[in-house]
């Protein structure tokens, strides 16, 4: 009963956060029931990996002024300018940094324990077959790609060249081109091959290293392109 009412106050205080109504009270809240509920699982012994960096990325949205524009308090009003705020940023660089940090403590992860061996050893493969095993139905995919070494060690070769690199794309924003549809594939084909659900992982970079304000630029420069042709 005590699970239930902190599930049914969580989601309730992120739906509201999400619209930005009582915000600075909803976020904490919400960000409160998540970390709680989902330590519960951490708690048996069993690390939750699926949620943790949109775990950890809520977190400054806590303390953040997040409902200053595209919130229902904020329809109607003028949008503050944020080009070149801190009190707008930091939040958001914030949680890159973390994300970042993530995926390249991950890739180094693998180096400091298995060292070069982690891609160019059978080790993926073997990694696959056992979860296929494991499987009560055999996963085509994870059995097709560990069939193929050569292509097994490319993307195990990929994976930790995107994971390294990836905090790149806080010094070279445009770099983000390339390592956001890097990680997406790479959670995408963990789906596919592992059957374990990282989407969260992949929304959060997207949200988060996609260059919005450039893709709203280029929709508003489209049309006078147009009328100049």
């Amino acid at each position: 009963g005590v699970i239930l009412s902190v599930e049914v106050v969580a989601v309730a205080a992120a739906i509201l956060s999400a619209v930005g109504a009582a915000v600075r009270v909803m976020m904490p809240i919400a960000v409160a029931g998540a970390l709680f509920l989902n330590g519960l699982w951490t708690s048996i012994g069993q690390p939750m990996h699926n949620e943790t960096l949109l775990l950890l990325s809520l977190i400054p949205l806590a303390f953040a002024p997040v409902a200053d524009a595209w919130s229902i308090p904020s329809h109607g009003r003028t949008a503050p300018g944020t080009q070149g705020s801190r009190r707008y940023g930091w939040p958001v660089r914030t949680a890159m940094i973390v994300v970042a940090g993530g995926y390249f403590f991950s890739g180094i992860y693998k180096l400091l324990f298995s060292g070069p061996a982690w891609a160019f050893s059978d080790n993926l493969r073997w990694v696959l077959y056992r979860i296929s095993d494991e499987n009560a139905r055999p996963i085509a995919p994870a059995l097709f790609l560990a069939g193929h070494p050569l292509l097994t060690h490319l993307v195990a070769l990929v994976t930790l060249v995107v994971e390294i690199g990836f905090p790149l794309v806080l010094f070279r924003p445009r770099a983000a081109w390339f390592f956001v549809p890097a990680v997406v594939l790479l959670h995408v084909g963990i789906g596919l091959t592992m059957h374990l659900d990282y989407s969260a992982w992949a929304l959060v970079a997207v949200v988060l290293f996609i260059p919005w304000d450039e893709v709203a630029d280029r929709r508003r420069a489209e049309p006078s392109d147009i009328i100049e042709a």
